[in-house]
């Protein structure tokens, strides 16, 4: 914030751990935070936008992928 405006915004990728150690956890893409465009300098406009962001990336990550479903029905099947 500077002056009552956001200024900058940075953040950090995540991608799913794919380890059966770690299922529910989430691993760093890329280490360190870096700058993500502004949608506004607007605090409320750009909690929204974090807020959206986050959870279309959240339902994503959350999806399993096809061999993840066959792995499993495997498991069940054991």
């Amino acid at each position: 914030m500077s002056e009552g405006k956001v200024s900058k915004l940075l953040h950090e990728n995540y991608k799913p751990s794919k380890s059966e150690y770690s299922k529910k956890q989430k691993k760093k893409c890329m280490e360190g935070y870096h700058k993500q465009k502004l949608p506004s300098q607007n605090l409320y406009e750009v909690l929204r936008y974090i807020d959206s962001h986050d959870s279309s990336m959240v339902k994503r990550m959350a999806k399993k992928s096809r061999l993840e479903h066959l792995f499993e029905q495997v498991e069940q099947e054991a």
